[in-house]
């Protein structure tokens, strides 16, 4: 279905993106001035996705779309998230920007209080809606189906956020310490998960009577906050086993977002004793498929006669675009211990039997910068944009 609509919700397909995009009037009235790489952590399977800030130029509203890749199409979310008007001072750019919902909906396991993690994120002072519109729609023409092995969700969103990271344009990057869990396959045995998403959903019910001032550290108002609804969360998940019901991304609730989602969702992990819940058997699973993937898109991508020309010009592409990375201080030290390291350490002891080796997540960096560049080259002229 190209176009399908949901309480308010329009999920375009990208090949009829453009056609959206230009009946609504957005090429007209748009830019886009941020893009975030993110994961969906409480999902059975492994789903990473997009999310892309427009902003109207005139009025400096602006709102979030989601871009992710389903089982049948490559697709575009609008509408789940009103737009924003920056003389608000009550929510910053900030919050808005790291409340992202999971795409759920892809891959099974969405829930109402979605627990995403942001892994790094481009700024762009203005970048044209119809240049990412092109740079999506040249990744899915150039892999248009679907495959669990050989074009999956977070493959897309890997090539996506590298072909938009390529465009000349002044983007400062943002990576956040989380994204060393990118491409890790992080599934938590039900019915720990459920209690998981039970307790975020809580802290953000007692937190809208807690005044958030943002910085470093939680606080002992915080502490106590997630303290209570961690002990809610689990005298009520009645631990017997069962699963959460499956929702779709269309059942949230947008007006429940938060900027704290990742560090609420990994707190809430820590305190809950995930390393001891992960689900092996999955976790192994999806190690073996992940790598199966990788090594299939790189033996294809890398064995194309114009390998080194993509490359070439993927590289030139970003010399152009002046990347200048930047901590977020607020967001790494807002989380600023060691359960971060010994998860990542507890999944790669678990997935090590099945894991692509480095030599293999290294050819697939390769195969990823020449599947970016090979996108480039068809959107982005050899002088650059204009």
């Amino acid at each position: 279905m190209a176009t399908e609509q949901s309480t308010g919700v329009t999920k375009v397909s990208i090949t009829k993106l453009h056609d959206y995009f230009r009946n609504e009037g957005l090429f007209d009235t748009c830019d886009v001035i941020s893009v975030t790489h993110s994961k969906n952590l409480d999902s059975k399977v492994l789903h990473e996705y997009l999310h892309v800030i427009i902003r109207n130029k005139s009025t400096k509203q602006w709102r979030r779309l989601l871009a992710e890749r389903q089982t049948n199409q490559d697709q575009i979310i609008v509408g789940f998230w009103p737009w924003v008007d920056p003389k608000d001072k009550t929510t910053s750019f900030f919050e808005h920007c790291t409340s992202v919902s999971s795409g759920g909906s892809s891959s099974g396991g969405g829930s109402k209080e979605p627990l995403p993690l942001l892994m790094r994120s481009l700024a762009f002072t203005s970048l044209s809606l119809m240049t990412v519109a092109d740079l999506l729609l040249e990744v899915h023409e150039k892999r248009p189906k679907y495959h669990l092995v050989t074009a999956n969700c977070y493959w897309y969103s890997d090539a996506a956020f590298l072909a938009i990271r390529g465009v000349p344009g002044g983007a400062k990057s943002t990576e956040w310490n989380w994204l060393t869990f990118r491409g890790k396959v992080v599934i938590i045995r039900p019915p720990f998960i459920w209690a998981a998403r039970k307790a975020a959903r809580q802290f953000k019910k007692i937190m809208r009577g807690i005044p958030m001032k943002g910085g470093p550290g939680w606080g002992a108002e915080i502490e106590s906050a997630l303290d209570k609804a961690i002990k809610e969360a689990v005298d009520d998940a009645e631990l017997d086993g069962q699963d959460a019901p499956q929702e779709s991304i269309l059942d949230n609730d947008p007006s429940s977002d938060d900027s704290l989602d990742s560090r609420v969702m990994l707190a809430v992990f820590k305190r809950l004793g995930v390393l001891s819940k992960l689900d092996e058997e999955v976790i192994l699973q999806q190690t073996q498929e992940r790598k199966d993937d990788i090594n299939a898109f790189s033996a294809h991508v890398l064995s194309e006669a114009d390998k080194d020309t993509n490359i070439a010009f993927f590289e030139s592409c970003s010399n152009r675009s002046e990347l200048e990375s930047q901590d977020d201080q607020f967001a790494n030290e807002s989380f600023n211990d060691t359960f971060i390291q010994e998860l990542c350490d507890k999944i790669d002891r678990i997935a090590a039997p099945n894991a692509p080796s480095s030599q293999e997540e290294a050819k697939y960096e390769e195969a990823l910068r020449a599947f970016a560049g090979k996108v480039l080259r068809a959107v982005v002229p050899p002088g650059g944009l204009n």
